[in-house]
């Protein structure tokens, strides 16, 4: 770098790149989390921020110990008043509460009715919430995220249409990103394809989810080849829902070869995971029971 103040003014700009890049690391990790729901991702973050030694970060570095503490799915109501708006930290804090707000569109189903809709109508605030926190710090995979899980929220209420939208935005997002960014979101893709077939079966249009189900197929194969331990469950998901699919347009004999396909998948998964996949394989038996 040279001699003197021109070796500490060099020496100064290598450390600011240096964090720079780690607060990049921190936003990455932080909607890795909010989309794996992987508390060993707030752990790493935590790491980065303590290792500034900075006072500024303490009120967010005590947030995220209370989130990686919380054990259950309720509310993560800490306070933000001791967050910093530096780096938007404040703003990465609420999309986290919004996250765990969010989740319980998937814990609400087995709810009395009213407690169901009760529950739905925080998943969707949040997530609505959550979308524009998004676009504020131009996150679009996380924009993606929330947009999928919104739609999770009204097909959950039978308002299809509502989900069909939903799912399209958030289609297209990720469909942007695969093109313009290095992260690949493949497997992305692939889920909201298959929650779109099943979506479009709801709405009689059969043809259109025949078609979703056997791109997102075509996505997960390629998938499989890297990492089956990965993506054999969603593999396995979206060939039941294909055969559901078939059965509707009454080709049965299709239909019958993608739930079979589906239970050799589960049953593979079940050898390593013990118990875990046996409702599934329930489901897939009970659906090949209606093509005998």
């Amino acid at each position: 770098c040279g001699s003197g103040k021109k070796f500490k003014r060099c020496c100064e700009k290598e450390s600011y790149k240096e964090m720079l890049s780690k607060r990049n690391d921190c936003s990455k990790l932080i909607r890795e989390y909010i989309t794996s729901k992987d508390k060993k991702k707030l752990l790493e973050v935590i790491g980065i921020l303590e290792s500034f030694n900075n006072q500024e970060y303490l009120g967010f570095i005590d947030f995220l110990i209370d989130e990686v503490g919380n054990k259950d799915e309720k509310i993560a109501n800490n306070s933000l008043s001791n967050i910093t708006e530096r780096d938007n930290y404040k703003l990465l804090a609420r999309l986290i509460q919004k996250a765990r707000q969010s989740f319980f569109i998937e814990i609400s189903q087995e709810l009395p009715i009213k407690e169901h809709l009760q529950k739905v109508e925080i998943g969707i605030n949040a997530c609505q919430e959550a979308i524009t926190i998004s676009k504020k710090l131009t996150d679009k995979n996380c924009e993606a995220y929330f947009l999928k899980e919104l739609a999770s929220s009204y097909y959950s209420i039978k308002d299809y249409i509502e989900a069909k939208n939903y799912l399209l935005e958030s289609l297209q997002l990720y469909r942007k990103l695969e093109i313009e960014t290095s992260e690949s979101c493949l497997d992305r893709i692939a889920m909201v394809l298959n929650d779109l077939g099943l979506t479009q079966r709801e709405l009689k249009e059969l043809k259109e989810a025949k078609i979703s189900l056997l791109e997102s197929l075509e996505i997960i194969k390629k998938l499989l080849e890297k990492d089956p331990k990965i993506y054999t469950q969603l593999y396995a998901t979206a060939l039941n829902t294909m055969a559901v699919i078939l059965r509707d347009l009454k080709n049965w004999k299709e239909g019958k070869k993608y739930l079979i396909k589906s239970l050799d998948s589960y049953r593979k998964l079940e050898l390593e995971y013990s118990d875990i996949y046996m409702s599934n394989i329930a489901l897939v038996l009970n659906n090949l029971s209606a093509f005998q």
